[in-house]
């Protein structure tokens, strides 16, 4: 494994925004390999030091003006570095004082150093294709990991309030759903969508020890069951929906059903590989995994 950093310096930006020398105003890569898979890690929240500073200096820091200054020094350059998402996926930010608390906590906190030994840990047990990781702001602070994928990418916004766990599982989480849709489209109902973070969720137990957070009674998940039945084969619209009521009613609902399923189909198949049964179909895995067998037991 090679590994080196390169640092985008924008010296420009610097003399002309006015920005404060004392603290990073680069958007840093971490670029490293693992056998012949390469890996990028751009973490872009610590442009927004240039942001604060200017936001400081407005006379009338209303929503317009900070709009405005957020496009201007944050959201074009992230874009004109590569990031096209940027503009769709990310809000401005209105709070300088809570952002700029976030920042000065965020300097010291090792987010690069954990994605990188995740990652290398996921590579070695389900080799991927190439993969970039952007490290992105948070609007707020929250308790709870969050991040995506988006052609290819994976993006995620981290927080001090994080655990060290929180960070590898949403990573070996995401990094396993790109591998499975490394040569096709991810599932577009709803059983399909539960399998494939099944699918995740077992890897992140495998890969880190991840333990999914919350649990559930075989009652209750008898009961969440039923309610989605007649819904396993219906559109997308009806995913968001069902989705979204189950996560009412029970938080991580989904992800738990979903690991049931896979890990059901896992000990039934212990001869296939994590290489295997993430390429495999979502549907078939829930047939071959005896699933309502296991909830009627």
């Amino acid at each position: 494994m090679k590994t080196f950093k390169i640092v985008v310096l924008i010296a420009l930006l610097l003399i002309i925004m006015g920005c404060r020398n004392t603290a990073p105003t680069d958007i840093s890569i971490t670029e490293f390999s693992h056998s012949e898979q390469n890996f990028k890690i751009i973490s872009a929240y610590e442009g927004l030091y240039c942001y604060v500073e200017e936001a400081k200096k407005l006379s009338n820091p209303n929503p317009k003006s900070l709009q405005k200054l957020y496009s201007e020094i944050f959201i074009n350059r992230v874009f004109d570095f590569g990031v096209p998402t940027i503009k769709y996926h990310h809000n401005v930010i209105y709070n300088i004082a809570e952002l700029e608390k976030q920042l000065h906590e965020l300097e010291n906190y090792n987010v690069e150093d954990i994605l990188q030994s995740t990652l290398i840990k996921s590579a070695e047990i389900l080799p991927g294709p190439d993969i970039n990781i952007f490290v992105m702001p948070h609007n707020r602070y929250i308790t709870k990991a969050s991040g995506y994928i988006h052609n290819g990418d994976i993006y995620i916004y981290p927080s001090t309030k994080w655990t060290e766990s929180a960070i590898q599982a949403i990573i070996a989480h995401e990094y396993n759903h790109i591998v499975a849709m490394e040569n096709r489209h991810p599932p577009n109902d709803l059983l399909g969508f539960l399998v494939f973070e099944g699918k995740a969720e077992a890897f992140a137990k495998l890969s880190i020890g991840y333990k999914i957070s919350g649990s559930i009674c075989i009652e209750q998940e008898k009961e969440m069951w039923e309610i989605i039945e007649d819904y396993l084969c219906q559109n997308t619209t009806t995913i968001c929906d069902k989705l979204s009521s189950l996560d009412e009613m029970l938080p991580n609902c989904r992800y738990i059903i979903g690991y049931n399923i896979v890990n059901s189909f896992i000990q039934r198949h212990p001869h296939l590989s994590i290489e295997e049964w993430t390429h495999m179909d979502e549907h078939e895995i829930f047939v071959e995994s005896g699933y309502v067998e296991y909830l009627n037991r």
